[in-house]
């Protein structure tokens, strides 16, 4: 009699009991728990069937990785909530900041580095709205000038976008206000170093060492030092630090005073004046306006010195990073090329800005 195999034996060519099914090709499997097996028809068995615990315990381990998973997977889902804000490094803004002014190409002349890791908060500078050269707002919204060029260069260098940057206008009166109430993170708008302003703000630089001088017509070459003066009719604004310094230098000189830079340069256009004095800066400034570009020179009387710096709130951290950025513009010579674009009738000097 031929013998016959047990029942519950597996035919040779099946695949065992605990094999996982083929993967269907062009689909990704995952190993599952296998299918329970049937409940057995004898009496009950005292212990646990074989190998069955640790299939329920793969079971379980299974389950509670596929569970800790996805609650990984919920916790990593990007925040598409567009209201939610982000934080700088300077404390929370929001992803937008609030209506910042961008600087026109001739404000930014300077190339600077690429911003680092941080600057998401909005960060306001101080600057003049309507000196040429320097800081004027244009009818679109827009700044320019030199220290335009010079704010976005250091702003970049700490770590924020130019985008981001929030233009403050502000009159010569009020800078060191503007600083010491947090108003503004910066003040670059000619801002001349003394002793008097750095007890109660720091200051980085300077950046640019202006003299006074004389603006004169560029085809008048009577005046090529302070002995030239005598006689010669010079218009100052009133009562500025200037109109005195020439008094002092040139006691023949004729001073009239006027109100503003706009009318002495116009009396100067007239012939009603020989020339025009304040700083060589500014009155460079004035010079490289488009309706009067190419009709003036600067004589060259380098009558004093006046130290440009960026002002800072006093004990402010950041004043070793902003002169570390404003010798980075000198070296790499961004300061040179914003300098020769807003101010063309300047001479760079880059060894006058030693400390």
């Amino acid at each position: 009699m031929a013998d016959t195999a047990p029942q519950d034996a597996a035919p040779q060519d099946a695949p065992p009991r605990d094999a996982a099914p083929a993967p269907v090709p062009g689909t990704t499997s995952y190993r599952i728990a296998p299918p329970v097996p049937p409940p057995p028809t004898g009496p009950p068995r005292t212990g646990p069937a074989p190998g069955g615990r640790r299939r329920l315990l793969l079971a379980a381990g299974i389950a509670l990785a596929l569970t800790a998973g996805g609650a990984v997977a919920w916790a990593k889902w990007p925040e598409k909530d567009p209201s939610k804000k982000t934080v700088g490094a300077h404390g929370p803004s929001s992803s937008a900041p609030s209506s910042p002014s961008s600087p026109s190409s001739s404000g930014t002349a300077a190339s600077a580095p690429p911003p680092s890791a941080g600057g998401g908060a909005p960060f306001t500078i101080g600057v003049k709205s309507d000196q040429p050269g320097f800081g004027l707002k244009g009818p679109d919204g827009t700044y320019s000038g030199f220290d335009v060029a010079v704010a976005t260069y250091v702003a970049r260098a700490l770590g924020h976008d130019p985008a981001g940057i929030v233009w403050k206008e502000v009159a010569s009166s009020e800078r060191e206000t503007l600083l010491r109430d947090g108003t503004v993170d910066m003040v670059v708008a000619t801002y001349a170093i003394n002793d008097e302003r750095e007890e109660s703000v720091d200051f980085a630089g300077p950046y640019l060492v202006a003299h006074q001088d004389l603006l004169v017509r560029g085809d008048d070459t009577s005046v090529t030092s302070v002995a030239d003066l005598g006689g010669k009719r010079v218009c100052a604004t009133v009562g500025s630090s200037a109109s005195v310094r020439l008094r002092t230098a040139a006691p023949g000189a004729q001073v009239h005073g006027l109100d503003s830079y706009q009318e002495c340069l116009t009396g100067v256009f007239a012939r009603a004046f020989e020339g025009v004095t304040a700083d060589d800066a500014l009155l460079a400034g004035y010079a490289n306006e488009p309706q009067r570009r190419g009709f003036f020179r600067l004589a060259g009387l380098n009558l004093s010195e006046e130290r440009y710096g960026v002002g800072l709130p006093e004990g402010s951290p950041l004043r070793g990073e902003v002169q570390a950025a404003l010798d980075t513009m000198v070296a790499d010579g961004s300061w040179e090329r914003a300098l020769r674009t807003n101010l063309p009738l300047l001479t760079p000097d880059p060894a006058s800005l030693r400390r």
